[in-house]
């Protein structure tokens, strides 16, 4: 196993970069898109388990607004 250095964005980059998210990647028949958005998804995980609940708040607020619901 690799482990890497994590920086956590301010919440305000968080924000934003959320806004920037293809919600809709596993819907894709591009693996490359699949994988991108896996690790996408992975890393905005892991940064709201170091960001507490600010950036849990950020993240539900988005994806109730884009209309993106997780199983």
């Amino acid at each position: 196993m690799v482990l890497r250095s994590i920086t956590l964005p301010s919440l305000e980059e968080f924000k934003e970069r959320l806004k920037e998210v293809d919600w809709w990647y596993a819907m894709s028949d591009d693996y490359s898109v699949y994988t991108k958005g896996e690790t996408e998804a992975n890393l905005i995980r892991t940064f709201i388990k170091i960001g507490g609940d600010e950036y849990l708040k950020a993240y539900q607020d988005e994806v109730e607004k884009v209309g993106y619901y997780e199983r």
